[in-house]
Order: C-alpha cells, then sequence, then structure tokens
C-alpha cells in the first residue's frame, strides 16, 4: 500500500449541516487538519480568508490547514468532511503527478473550489455516504481508501479550475500594488498615488486592475483600505468604529461601513464583536458547533 494510518490517528470526521432559518458558524481556522465543504441545497454564503463566495449546491470549497473561514446561510444544506493534514501529505506522494497538483493547491493565494458536474456530485455525495459508515466501522486502511476516492476528484477538480481559469501573467510593476493588501503597515496611497507607485498612465493601470485583480483601481484601494480596517478593529479595541474608518482614509462612516460589508459580508461592529467571541480560539478540527 503506497498510504497507511494508525487506526487510532483521528483520520476523518463527516457532519451534515441544515438550516430551515438562518444558519451562521463564526469565522475560524483548524489546526492539523483540512477541510472539504459540499453544498448540498441553498446557497452558502462562505468567506475564506476574507473572501466571500456565494455557493450554490454542487459547489466543493476545500479550506487548508491555516485558512480562515466562515459559513452563513439561509435555507441550506452543505456537509462538512475534515480530514488530518498527514492525509494531504500522504496524497502528495501519489504518482502521475498527484504532488505537483497538492503543490499548487497550497501555493493558491485565493479560496479553492469547484463546481462539481452534475454527472459526478450524485456519485460524491454517494461516495460521502458510503465514508461515513466506513469511518465508523472499518479499519482506518480502508476508510483511507475511501477517502481518497472522495477527495481525488475534487482536488484535481480544483487544481483544474485554478488552472483553467489562471489569468496572463501579471506584468512586474503591479507586485508591489499587490502588496498593498498584504502589508496593512503601510499608508494606503489614493489614486494619484497609486499610479505614481504602478510607474503607469491611468488608463494602462485601470486595465491591468480590472484585467489582474478584477476590479478598478477605486475598487483595489477600498479592498486594501477595508483589510486594514478589519485588522485595527480586532487589534485596537480602544478605537471607535469611527475612528478606525478615519485612520483607513474613509472620511464618511457610512461609505465605510458599505465597503466593509460589501467585502467581508458583514458591519465593522458585527465583525468586532465576532472577532471578540473567537479571538485566540483555534477550532478542533473534529468538532463543529
Amino acid at each position: 500500500m503506497l498510504l497507511r494510518w494508525k487506526k487510532d490517528a483521528g483520520l476523518a470526521c463527516l457532519d451534515y449541516h441544515g438550516s430551515v432559518g438562518r444558519f451562521s458558524y463564526p469565522e475560524h481556522r483548524h489546526r492539523g487538519a483540512w477541510e472539504l465543504l459540499l453544498v448540498l441545497s441553498g446557497t452558502v454564503e462562505h468567506t475564506v480568508n476574507g473572501e466571500r463566495l456565494e455557493q450554490p449546491a454542487g459547489t466543493a470549497t476545500l479550506v487548508r490547514e491555516g485558512d480562515r473561514h466562515q459559513v452563513a446561510g439561509e435555507r441550506i444544506e452543505f456537509a462538512n468532511l475534515g480530514f488530518a493534514a498527514g492525509v494531504v501529505a500522504a496524497l502528495a506522494r501519489l504518482p502521475d503527478g498527484g504532488g505537483r497538483a497538492l503543490a499548487a493547491l497550497r501555493k493558491a493565494p485565493g479560496p479553492l473550489w469547484c463546481r462539481i458536474p452534475a454527472a459526478e456530485l450524485e456519485r460524491l455525495k454517494a461516495a460521502l455516504d458510503a465514508l461515513d459508515t466506513r469511518l465508523a466501522a472499518a479499519p482506518a486502511a480502508d476508510a483511507g481508501l475511501h477517502l481518497l476516492a472522495v477527495l481525488v476528484p475534487v482536488l484535481l477538480g480544483c487544481h483544474a479550475r485554478l488552472a483553467g481559469a489562471a489569468p496572463a501573467a501579471a506584468p512586474g510593476w503591479l507586485e508591489p500594488v499587490q502588496a498593498l493588501l498584504r502589508d496593512h503597515d503601510r499608508p494606503v496611497p489614493d489614486l494619484a498615488g497609486l499610479r505614481r507607485l504602478a510607474g503607469v498612465s491611468a488608463a494602462h493601470l485601470a486595465r491591468s486592475c480590472r484585467r489582474h485583480l478584477g476590479c478598478s483601481p477605486s475598487e483595489f484601494l477600498n479592498r486594501c483600505r477595508v483589510q486594514r480596517a478589519a485588522v485595527l478593529l480586532k487589534g485596537r479595541r480602544e478605537l471607535t468604529v469611527a475612528a478606525v474608518a478615519a485612520a483607513c482614509g474613509f472620511a464618511d462612516r457610512t461609505y465605510f461601513a458599505w465597503c466593509f460589508r460589501r467585502a467581508l459580508g458583514v458591519s465593522p461592529q458585527a465583525w468586532r464583536t465576532r472577532q471578540e467571541l473567537v479571538d485566540a480560539r483555534e477550532v478542533d478540527p473534529w468538532q463543529h458547533g
């Protein structure tokens, strides 16, 4: 066998969630585990690393160890399959390019999701049901093989989606612009400052932003400001929401709230409250609330 697990290794857990009313689970991350979330009915509002996705039935998302995510929706049903990070390491040792695909998924900057083709969806649901039984009753190695049968198509589907959707290589001058999203200590420039940083014309900057970042330069700057605001709301509890808005370059608190909700799906105050509830908390990968 290529893959072996100890019987008591805590290989995986599978939970099903459904809601007639509103379902909401706060932002969290999993220690020592990855997670597969499959939407069975309804549309799930899934936020992964700050990026909000509206995911209809038949959508699968891979949440890596260290990714932060939150789930919400109304009249939804979805399945959660949590599996030990060691399973991913074992998959990386598989032949036929499996390791390369996993390496690409590990490095991908955005959420890992794909639509499961209708012809495959029922088979995936049946495989999950069979896996649920195997996890409870079968030896770990046998359950592990069934886990592979579920995971490999989804892993490869996510990889294919990312590869197929990959845009043309971004120009080198765009890197310092993109770095504004990651460096929360740097002040966010205005449009003129962004053009100076890029060193290109306004028209070329606008075309490149839409092509490589999926938004206008103004929308990109607001995204940077919202990211900084989210950090301040969590880390600087003594600052009011209005003070955070001003510190991040928003002159109008109403407009700030609108931009924040558009980017993260909740109001600034709701974000702060939610972070207070989950601050410094690592969710047990086998527990769901």
